[in-house]
């Protein structure tokens, strides 16, 4: 009796497991939704509720076109690819840092994108002082396109190797803006000229003229009190500066353009999320500091517009454009430039030359495709 009883109850739990199981469904496996464009830049890292802050320091004031049509819209573009998840904060004017100080603080975290121009540097980059040879690049464009070109190639594992290159960004060819006229070589003579650098101090007194280092944010005033008699600038820094302001004279004669480049803090490059870096990555190509440029060269002629406006304004005499002839002269003059530059360098065992050669078929190169 027991044992059927035994039985009866084991064959009654087996009906209720078999009950149970078929009341319970298994339920399918959530299908994934769709990843937003904000989980497929950064599905871990910064959002654009709390995004990578980043600063940015460049010395140009705001009003200048370099900040307007290189700078600001460079760090926009940027921040727009990220969809939200880096915010740049600009500090233009060197408000942040000044120019003179650019190098260190980028170099050591203090901000972390900055506008440096390494030859306000002393000399410590002495290969990217090709950049400042006069008579070299013949416009904006290719001066961006090649000057990052060369600098990647020579100079990111040695003089550059504490920072990371972003892009370069030149300012138009430089003219001559001062309260003594020079239409021809001869007249440099004891004209106290800014140099921005050693190089462009050698280019002053190849031409005869007295170099004279006087800071960017100082140049207005030492102008305006007669410190100096005269500046290389381009039109479009003669106004974003004031220069037209306090000078009289115009020549016209593209000698160089300065070349700034946008370095990074490499700690900061290096710890951003791999989804990020290669937004920088992508920003910071030969390309972009080719469009860039192209854009920003094609805005000189409206500044040299407003120059000529405004020297009619004020009775100044009209922009002298230097004769092929008299620039070509001066060009020889600066012949021993160049070649100070080269022995400058194979005294540091450093290959200017090859760099230089490199330079000058690159440009030849660009201008047959013209």
């Amino acid at each position: 009796m027991t044992k059927k009883i035994s039985i009866l109850i084991m064959a009654l739990m087996l009906i209720l497991c078999l009950i149970s199981a078929g009341c319970t469904k298994t339920s399918p496996a959530p299908t994934p939704s769709p990843a937003t464009d904000t989980e497929k830049i950064s599905p871990s890292g910064p959002t654009p509720e709390n995004p990578l802050e980043l600063k940015f320091s460049y010395h140009a004031p705001p009003q200048a076109g370099l900040s307007k049509v290189i700078l600001a819209p460079w760090a926009e573009e940027i921040e727009k690819a990220s969809g939200g998840t880096v915010k740049i904060t600009q500090y233009p004017g060197g408000t942040l840092v000044t120019a003179e100080d650019a190098y260190d603080a980028v170099a050591t975290g203090l901000c972390d994108i900055a506008q440096v121009e390494t030859e306000e540097a002393g000399g410590r980059f002495p290969l990217s002082g090709i950049n400042a040879l006069p008579f070299l690049y013949p416009n904006t464009e290719i001066a961006g396109a090649i000057s990052h070109e060369l600098l990647n190639k020579y100079c990111i594992d040695t003089e550059l190797k504490e920072i990371k290159l972003l892009i370069t960004a030149p300012l138009h060819m430089s003219h001559y803006l001062g309260n003594k006229q020079i239409n021809k070589k001869e007249d440099f003579k004891g004209v106290k000229i800014v140099a921005a650098g050693k190089v462009e101090a050698n280019t002053i007194t190849a031409l005869g003229g007295t170099p004279i280092q006087v800071s960017t944010g100082e140049v207005f005033t030492a102008l305006d009190k007669g410190t100096i008699d005269g500046c290389f600038y381009a039109y479009e820094g003669a106004l974003a500066f004031g220069l037209k302001d306090v000078t009289k004279y115009r020549t016209e004669c593209g000698i160089f353009p300065r070349i700034f480049i946008l370095a990074m803090n490499m700690d900061t490059y290096n710890n951003m999320p791999s989804d990020i870096k290669k937004i920088f990555d992508e920003y910071s190509t030969v390309e972009t500091s080719r469009r860039f440029s192209s854009i920003y060269m094609a805005a000189e002629e409206g500044a040299k517009g407003a120059i000529i406006g405004s020297d009619q304004k004020a009775g100044n005499p009209s922009i002298y454009v230097l004769p092929e002839e008299e620039r070509a002269s001066w060009k020889s003059s600066c012949q021993p430039v160049w070649d100070e530059w080269v022995t400058n360098t194979k005294s540091k065992s450093l290959p200017g030359e090859e760099m230089l050669a490199e330079a000058q078929k690159l440009i030849s190169q660009e201008l047959q495709s013209k």
